[in-house]
């Protein structure tokens, strides 16, 4: 690995990092949804290169990551200089959309796009920089209304409001993000025989396991302007394979009773119905026990056209977009099940998000309790999704991979 200390100017304060350069251990993590960090230890003489504006390009045969300084801690005892550097996409957390950027109806592509246009007229600006990679031959379509949010608060806002969108920092260019659903198959096999090096703990986590939800917009007495799956439950062309909504059987308005159609155009606070979404996969891998939960968002809600009153069409594709945001955060919800792998360095192909195959000498149903549905899961093929991908350098420079492996993809952070 090599590495380059940038200052910018003339080059008069840039300064080539060699293998040599790098002291003590040190590991860059690849994750779904997030800005990569990474510490390195480098010799004290080059402390005084170091500032909050100073860029580090660090080089490998699998990654390239260009960094910015955000800490630094010198020893003069020993000669080291422990240097702290965050991704320089995470500069995107320091540049703001304007107030009330509403799209209608709009493909993503058209969104980041639309986004990107307002930085056309500064060149060299980081958002210009970048480059937005869409995988997926899928067409996804938000509305929503933007407004002062971060330029990467609005990529990952941008992804919530689908039903599986997810963004990755490009490993290779440090400028480019890609969205996709991810699971993209890569031939690699980790097996006892090819690259796996140990099976670390398999990880169990039935922490917030949620399966059955009632799903709101705002506050369940927000009036008028509440959104609930009613029109969902009512047009059965509206619902998703594996998530159907359901009528419970409790009453949400036990003050005032109406005789209304379930009509968009009347409010849904008029309802004396609960609406819940199941998620059926998920029931299956808690062996048909219901876990109950509540998703409630405070930013969904019908969006008019352009001087036009709204609709029952405007009404329905909210509910239509709060419906797959809740799929989204039920998939999230789901038991997870990690195998903590390492390995030895993988194709630098293989990405955070992939399916890799995944056999070991052993029955993995042997190393957990398995509910019927999740044996079947386990034995229907080996392709795993790469949850985290670790790259551990030791002094000396060698370089094993910690993976997350699960047969479903999971984000480490809370969907709202």
């Amino acid at each position: 690995m090599i590495g380059k200390i940038i200052n910018g100017g003339d080059g008069s304060r840039d300064q080539l990092l060699l293998p040599e350069d790098f002291l003590g251990d040190f590991a860059l993590d690849f994750n779904l949804m997030e800005v990569p960090s990474i510490p390195i230890t480098i010799p004290s003489k080059y402390a005084k290169l170091l500032t909050g504006t100073t860029q580090i390009s660090l080089s490998s045969d699998d990654w390239n990551f260009l960094g910015t300084v955000y800490e630094k801690r010198t020893n003069h005892k020993s000669g080291t200089c422990t240097v702290s550097l965050t991704h320089i996409i995470g500069l995107l957390d320091k540049k703001n959309l304007p107030t009330n950027v509403t799209f209608k109806d709009s493909t993503v592509q058209e969104v980041v796009k639309k986004v990107k246009e307002y930085w056309k007229d500064a060149k060299n600006d980081l958002v210009n920089l970048m480059k937005f990679e869409f995988v997926d031959k899928v067409e996804r379509k938000i509305e929503y209304e933007f407004s002062q949010e971060t330029v990467l608060q609005f990529l990952t806002k941008l992804c919530e409001k689908t039903q599986d969108m997810q963004w990755r920092i490009d490993k290779k260019d440090p400028f480019k993000v890609t969205f996709s659903a991810m699971g993209a198959k890569k031939e690699v096999m980790i097996s006892p025989e090819t690259y796996l090096i140990d099976l670390g703990e398999v990880q169990e986590s039935f922490q917030g396991v949620m399966n059955s939800a009632v799903v709101r917009s705002d506050k369940a007495d927000a009036g008028a302007s509440s959104l609930t799956l009613r029109d969902i439950f009512h047009d059965k062309k509206l619902m998703i394979e594996g998530f159907p909504v359901i009528k419970t059987d409790r009453p949400v308005n036990s003050q005032r009773h109406f005789d209304y159609p379930p009509l968009p155009v009347f409010a849904t606070d008029m309802s004396e119905d609960e609406y819940a979404i199941l998620d059926e996969e998920g029931i299956a891998l808690e062996a048909g026990e219901l876990y109950w939960g509540s998703i409630t968002t405070n930013d969904t809600q019908a969006i008019a056209g352009e001087n036009k009153e709204v609709s029952d069409e405007d009404r329905i594709k909210a509910t239509v977009q709060m419906y797959k945001s809740a799929i989204r955060k039920m998939r999230a919800s789901r038991r997870k099940v990690i195998y903590p792998v390492t390995t030895s360095p993988l194709p630098a192909g293989v990405h955070v998000g992939d399916k890799v195959k995944f056999v070991l000498g052993v029955d993995l149903v042997e190393l957990t309790p398995c509910s019927k549905y999740y044996t079947k899961v386990l034995r229907a093929n080996d392709w795993f999704y790469v949850n985290k991908m670790s790259y551990q350098y030791s002094t000396g420079n060698s370089l094993v991979l910690n993976l997350e492996l699960s047969k479903f993809l999971s984000v480490d952070r809370e969907v709202t």
